[in-house]
């Protein structure tokens, strides 16, 4: 489905109540941060009824450290899970992860961690893991922050 046609369905789909969007938003992705899943300049459709968090899903937040800007990332931890990154590798309770879209240029080469997330707190990752301001600088995410999950067609 191309950009154009995304695009119109999500506005089409978008209920305005007090200026609050309920339906559908289409949210450009300005930066590679989530590439190669959505690359620099890409668009991402996103549902506000946001529901259960998983790990994988794609999800939009609200920026603590900079009022009024959002970003896209995948979640990686779960709230009370304990964590850490050896040799490019994310370990959640001590069990590596499969992160098939990763792609091997974009791994992390310092580890991290570890660490465990208090309850409602998520740990956010962009897919270039080189080049993605994400939990590993800004700190887990509240779940109250969250305010999108991509939508899966």
């Amino acid at each position: 489905m191309g950009v154009a046609v995304v695009a119109a369905l999500g506005a089409a789909m978008a209920i305005g109540v007090g200026g609050l969007v309920l339906g559908p938003r289409l949210v450009r992705v300005p930066s590679r941060s989530m590439a190669p899943t959505i690359e620099s300049g890409g668009y991402v459709l996103l549902r506000t009824a946001v529901g259960t968090i998983e790990r994988g899903d794609v999800v939009a937040f609200r920026n603590p450290a900079v009022p009024g800007r959002s970003h896209v990332f995948r979640v990686i931890v779960l709230p009370g899970e304990r964590f850490a990154i050896v040799g490019g590798v994310v370990h959640v309770n001590g069990k590596a992860l499969d992160e098939p879209y990763v792609a091997a240029e974009n791994r992390l080469v310092q580890d991290y961690g570890p660490y465990q997330l208090p309850p409602h707190q998520y740990f956010l990752m962009g897919d270039n893991r080189r080049d993605a301001a994400d939990s590993r600088f800004i700190g887990a995410i509240e779940r109250d922050s969250i305010w999108g999950k991509r939508v899966h067609w």
